[in-house]
């Protein structure tokens, strides 16, 4: 099926082994942006140079008129319109692929500030 890329040009890579004839990347309209689709040989006509932010509405025309049957996106809470991805994805019947971040393994600011206390 064809494939909404909704994960900016820095994640084309991952997804090479995709047909890119079923790619349709949602990038930024700049030259890097449109240069990462042409290097994963993305068809110029599948690229969707646009600067958000997006609503359901949008999102739901563009899963419409490309006839979308994947949409993958990061979750990227409010800031990123995740909400407004999902309710159009819901909507137009288009399996959503979420890619979460991955759970924080770092020390938390009291951990660090302890550490500091305890050198002085």
């Amino acid at each position: 099926g064809r494939v909404l890329l909704a994960t900016g040009a820095k994640e084309l890579p991952a997804f090479a082994a995709l047909d890119p004839a079923r790619l349709y990347p949602r990038v930024l309209p700049t030259l890097t942006g449109i240069a990462a689709c042409e290097a994963a040989g993305v068809p110029h006509r599948n690229i969707l140079a646009m600067q958000g932010p997006f609503t359901k509405e949008l999102n739901a025309a563009l899963l419409h008129q490309f006839h979308i049957d994947y949409m993958v996106t990061k979750d990227g809470g409010a800031a990123g319109g995740f909400a407004e991805k999902a309710e159009a994805a819901a909507r137009c019947g288009v399996q959503l692929i979420v890619l979460r971040r991955p759970d924080d393994a770092g020390e938390t600011a009291d951990t660090i500030l302890q550490r500091c206390r305890e050198l002085l």
